[in-house]
């Protein structure tokens, strides 16, 4: 559990962000993982741990691969004052749930 929800992005949507995949944040369960870690809503996870990740289910299936107290990296990009969306890493711990 890290208290991401998400919706894929389409190919048009993920080239405008220079990326080849990526999940759209929709929300960020208060308390969570993400949000201790500084996930917000309105990111783009592009990758896990440097795996890119397209769809929920892909990004779910990943996690299963993991154990409560593991580490993740998540790549994401984010819209800057400029507009400009930039790439940043988050370190957050999985939990059990």
């Amino acid at each position: 559990y890290t208290g991401i929800y998400g919706t894929s992005l389409g190919q048009l949507q993920c080239e405008k962000l220079g990326i080849e995949t990526g999940l759209y944040v929709e929300n960020v369960a208060a308390h969570s993982p993400a949000m201790d870690a500084g996930i917000q809503s309105g990111d783009v996870i592009s990758s896990v741990d440097g795996h890119p990740i397209g769809k929920m289910p892909d990004y779910y299936e990943y996690l299963q691969t993991k154990s409560a107290g593991d580490r993740i990296t998540l790549s994401i990009m984010r819209k800057n004052q400029d507009g400009k969306y930039v790439r940043l890493d988050y370190e957050l711990a999985i939990e059990e749930r």
